[in-house]
């Protein structure tokens, strides 16, 4: 009989597993990518900043695919990719305040929905023991974001005006994501106590 506490050689193996699947070192190269972003875009190398953005949404979408067709959906990579995402979608935005200074109230928006976003998940893990991943909105907010960051590094002199609808539009799709997911962990919990779970 296991003893309460007792951490077993399984669940070591288990861990080491989660740690080294494919689909988390992908979010590890992810991490890795944004101080070379960053001295890119300082160095005014905007296209190499640009490629190598686009190289991180293509090892994003890679985790995703080999994630959930190889059953290597892990609590871990549950949380190492969203983090992997918010910190390259922040280094972004705080890079190109540079360029745009009015991107302030995006970086204040962005910070804001992942904040909230952040206590409502860890409200919900606690009370469902359970990780839950990305749902729609959180995806197409994300590529929305993408698009739009990398139409601004490829394309440096584009006119302010349509920076500024880009930039709202991009906001536009964050605030429905935050929203959506308000409502979606509302849902969740309702059911939780609906359903009297422990």
């Amino acid at each position: 009989m296991k003893k309460e506490g007792i951490v077993t050689k399984e669940q070591i193996k288990s861990w080491k597993s989660e740690i080294w699947s494919i689909p988390n070192l992908l979010s590890y190269l992810r991490l890795a990518m944004i101080p070379f972003i960053c001295l890119l875009y300082k160095n005014q190398e905007y296209l190499g900043t640009a490629i190598l953005v686009v190289f991180s949404g293509i090892t994003d979408l890679l985790d995703g695919y080999i994630a959930r067709h190889y059953d290597m959906i892990t609590d871990l990579g549950k949380i190492v990719d969203p983090i992997a995402d918010k910190l390259t979608q922040l280094a972004l935005v705080l890079l190109l305040l540079d360029r745009y200074p009015w991107f302030l109230s995006l970086v204040i928006l962005l910070v804001t929905k992942e904040l909230a976003m952040g206590v409502m998940g860890l409200i919900v893990v606690k009370t469902k023991k359970e990780v839950y991943g990305a749902i729609w909105c959180g995806k197409l907010a994300t590529t929305v974001f993408y698009v739009v960051m990398v139409s601004l590094l490829f394309f440096p002199n584009l006119p302010e005006t349509v920076v500024a609808v880009m930039a709202i539009f991009c906001m536009s799709m964050l605030i429905l994501s935050l929203v959506v997911y308000t409502i979606h962990n509302f849902k969740l919990l309702q059911m939780h106590k609906e359903n009297g779970e422990e």
